[in-house]
């Protein structure tokens, strides 16, 4: 058997670093999961039985300086639970685990055009089937890195999605209408997680103010050797 080649040497140092992404990626989603399991049980509880607490104590309190009081400390539990959901939303939305890609960035997009006021719009492509979990993730988190990215814009008149199927590689296309592409934005993940999952990301403009964000990643991935 001949000795490897330089092209030899270089293809199994990348694969060695596609696995070792792929791993801290998985890695990194156990570790949000994780987070929000601390979450809902610790700080989720506690304030929701604070919340509690306060109703009945203000029930029982007749007098007026202490009812304002009470009331404007349910209004911060409220707003606190309010603000820890999302933040679990945010972390690992529960859709993606029970009901799939789709519907998880339907709700994804929802929060990001009540919070901005930009009009966006959705044209999916269900399969008949759920892709592969990493895969799965790997789209979503691209998606809200994209959307985070389009919220510091101010500029953003519209936002386009699109989600294909095709020869066994998913497309997600989001195109922003009102915004070019920002200097100091590093798109480093996106690109480096496409890449270690046999896949690509690509940024090109469109028409004179607009961004197309474009990622495509294997439908099936490969299994490890």
């Amino acid at each position: 058997m001949g000795a490897m080649t330089d092209h030899d040497q270089l293809d199994e140092r990348l694969q060695v670093l596609s696995s070792v992404l792929t791993h801290v990626l998985a890695t990194q989603e156990d570790e949000r999961r994780a987070v929000i399991h601390s979450l809902q049980e610790d700080v989720g509880q506690a304030l929701t039985a604070l919340a509690l607490n306060l109703r009945v104590l203000e029930k029982r309190c007749d007098q007026t300086p202490s009812l304002e009081l009470i009331g404007e400390m349910r209004e911060l539990v409220t707003g606190a639970l309010r603000d820890l959901d999302h933040v679990q939303r945010t972390l690992y939305p529960p859709a993606l685990d029970s009901q799939g890609l789709v519907p998880a960035v339907e709700m994804c997009i929802q929060e990001f055009a009540h919070s901005t006021q930009v009009r966006v719009a959705l044209d999916a492509e269900v399969l008949p089937m759920r892709l592969h979990a990493v895969i799965e993730i790997a789209l979503f988190r691209s998606l809200q890195e994209v959307l985070e990215h389009l919220r510091q814009q101010p500029t953003v008149s519209e936002v386009r999605l699109r989600l294909r199927f095709i020869k066994e590689f998913a497309y997600l296309v989001i195109e922003a209408e009102g915004v070019t592409r920002a200097p100091d934005w590093r798109e480093d993940l996106i690109s480096a997680r496409a890449s270690a999952l046999g896949g690509c990301y690509a940024i090109t403009p469109i028409a004179l103010t607009g961004t197309q964000y474009t990622i495509a990643l294997p439908v099936y991935q490969k299994e490890s050797p």
